[in-house]
């Protein structure tokens, strides 16, 4: 009884497609009541059940299919897709796995159990799973665009953009398909990448994804008004989307129009959707004394500058106080993932778990104290930290702001950063001051040795931070800087500078300040670590950005011997480069106007004599501070987490 063509079936699916809902479901039970074998009835049943909300029904419908014609794919299929959508991954890939093998040259078995992998993020099966959908399928848009989707997952994303544009060639208006290949390519092709977006969102208006995509590529080209209309707009789509909320809020860290309180006001907001949130109780013995289990969550245990700041904290932990164990919430692993397994006790890959796996496991650890290292950046996971699945939780390193979340109780500053009585009403976390500078610098190995440009008559200023932190106040400085210093040049490093139209943007904006483009060396992308730091001998004086200031690319500098004049700022994230440079030793090149940092900047480019000594100096005195001791930093910060643990135990 497994006909699907059956005549007398057909009318009532004919009634189903011309949205005659009650007849076709009239005609189908009418069927079953006179041949409940019916696989066909039992299959468009289910089809119709699941179509108006009746999901339970729908499943039960579908299995009965299955049951009552076991060969025919498109029963097993359906049902696949159901169990999938419902979350029962593992009865889905049962279904497709059976269906791959009963119709080996079709190619919906194995584009099933690609989606199935996708939805568990387990991205490189799901590439192995689609290109074999796309081999048996090869007219197939979906499976090419699930393909590259894949890719893109399992962060290959130069070979993801053929599959996506070979989807696009085979369906032209695929909104999904534009906004992935968006993605894809805005890393080097951004202008490309917005015409892609604006596609897409000319083919679906409401499309969320889109819209903050969009967002993201014009805050990429320093075009910041429009992205944040975007992320607004983004928000207004779904404001239960967490992911559009933290593009948001990540872009308001690089506004210089925004103040600290009116950032403050938008963070609250997100925060406020999960105050009520209710959680779990925790049954952590309060042994105040106690070796403590200390968690840290992140989506960069990999080649990222998060890394270079938790590697030496993991190496340095007294295992004798701690017990550490790292979360990691992005799959696949470079060189950088190897070295943090090695140094942390125990490795948890959180990748493929959703808010309530991951809290079993954090809970089933039992962690005392969860550490989040990426705020609103990418891939993070707050809604996880909302729940509160340890006693005491903590934001630190991978963002420069409040979380906004209630339920993360510390943020870890120091004294420079976040000066006691300066924004501790606008955190929603409480400020734990480390002692000296908040971070702990692992220098990079091997490195090109510091060498001094040739004395030629000319002053090279420098900033390799990505364009969004090169706000119109700060050109405007830097243009001022440069008609300050005549003859001088200034050479910016971005990985959007790869881009002529951006090349062309930033060009523009000095023009309009009265500086010759000829006088700018805009750079790309450069892969090789070795050869981004050896551009460092090729500047004199590195300048901070603000309000938004580098942090790793101030390291690279002061290791390669470069001086760095920084603006001391505002809120956190624009007093960074004084924290660091007072940790270095070097407090003299911080300045607390932006006059005062044009002098600064103006008088290093005069005095080559003592920009000699500090390219010689800068390095090993970096070596020798406090931002190098991870073993004196790690005693201070494993008393922050003791005195914390207290308070908890009361």
């Amino acid at each position: 009884m497994g006909n699907l063509e059956d005549p007398a079936l057909q009318r009532f699916v004919t009634a189903h497609q011309a949205g005659n809902l009650p007849v076709a479901e009239d005609g189908y039970r009418g069927i079953l009541a006179r041949k409940p074998l019916h696989a066909g009835a039992w299959h468009y049943l289910s089809l119709l059940l699941w179509q108006t909300g009746r999901r339970g029904d729908a499943v039960a419908a579908a299995e009965k299919a299955v049951r009552f014609a076991p060969n025919l794919p498109k029963p097993r299929q359906n049902l696949g897709v159901m169990l999938m959508d419902g979350g029962a991954h593992d009865r889905a890939r049962e279904q497709f796995a059976a269906l791959a093998r009963m119709a080996p040259t079709l190619p919906q078995g194995a584009y099933g159990l690609g989606l199935v992998a996708a939805a568990l993020h387990r991205h490189d099966e799901a590439v192995t799973h689609f290109r074999e959908a796309v081999r048996l399928g090869p007219n197939s848009a979906e499976a090419h665009y699930n393909l590259g989707c894949a890719l893109k997952g399992a962060g290959d994303t130069k070979a993801a953009e053929a599959p996506l544009s070979r989807a696009l060639a085979l369906r032209a208006e695929y909104p999904e398909a534009l906004c992935n290949l968006a993605n894809v390519v805005a890393a080097t092709r951004v202008s490309e990448a917005e015409a892609h977006a604006r596609q897409a969102l000319a083919l679906r208006p409401d499309f969320l994804e889109a819209t903050y995509t969009l967002g993201t590529i014009l805050e990429a080209q320093t075009r910041l008004s429009e992205a944040e209309a975007c992320y607004r707009r983004a928000v207004e789509l779904d404001p239960t989307s967490h992911e559009a909320w933290s593009n948001f809020l990540f872009y308001l860290n690089y506004s210089d129009t925004k103040t600290p309180a009116e950032i403050a006001v938008e963070h609250g907001a997100w925060g406020a959707r999960y105050a009520a949130l209710p959680a779990l109780p925790h049954d952590n013995s309060p042994d105040a004394g106690r070796r403590l289990k200390i968690g840290y969550v992140s989506p960069d245990f990999r080649a990222h500058s998060v890394s270079y700041f938790i590697e030496p904290v993991l190496a340095a932990h007294d295992s004798a106080t701690v017990e550490v164990f790292a979360y990691a919430c992005r799959p696949g692993e470079d060189n950088a993932t190897r070295r943090l397994k090695a140094v942390a006790h125990h490795w948890r890959d959180i990748s493929t778990l959703d808010d309530d796996a991951a809290e079993a496991m954090i809970r089933a650890d039992g962690i005392d104290i969860l550490v989040d290292l990426a705020g609103h950046t990418g891939s993070n996971r707050l809604p996880l930290f909302a729940r509160r699945p340890s006693p005491v939780q903590m934001s630190w390193i991978g963002y420069p702001n409040s979380t906004g979340l209630a339920a993360m109780d510390w943020r870890m500053v120091d004294a420079i950063t976040d000066p006691t009585g300066a924004g501790d009403d606008l955190a929603s976390e409480g400020l734990l001051r480390l002692p000296g500078c908040f971070l702990c610098y692992q220098p990079p190995s091997p490195a090109p040795d510091p060498m001094a440009r040739p004395e030629d008559g000319t002053v090279v200023f420098g900033s390799f931070n990505k364009l969004q932190k090169v706000t119109p106040s700060t050109l405007a400085t830097w243009a001022t800087i440069l008609a300050r210093v005549p003859g001088s040049r200034l050479m910016l490093k971005s990985q959007q500078l790869d881009d002529a139209a951006i090349r062309d943007r930033i060009a523009g904006a000095f023009a309009a300040h009265g500086i010759d483009s000829a006088r700018l060396d805009l750079l790309g992308w450069v892969a090789d670590r070795s050869g981004h730091l050896g551009l460092y001998n090729r500047i004199d004086v590195a300048l901070d950005p603000f309000p938004y200031n580098g942090t790793t690319t101030t390291c690279e500098a002061l290791w390669m011997g470069v001086p760095l004049v920084a603006l001391r700022g505002d809120r956190h994230a624009a007093r960074v480069g004084a924290s660091l440079l007072t940790a270095v030793g070097v407090p003299e090149l911080i300045a607390e106007t932006r006059e005062a940092y044009v002098d600064m900047a103006a008088a290093l480019a005069a005095a080559p004599s003592r920009r000699a000594a500090l390219r010689r100096d800068l390095r090993p005195r970096m070596a020798a501070s406090p931002l190098c001791d991870a073993a004196g930093f790690c005693g201070g910060l494993e008393q922050a987490y003791r005195d914390a643990w207290r308070r908890w135990c009361g």
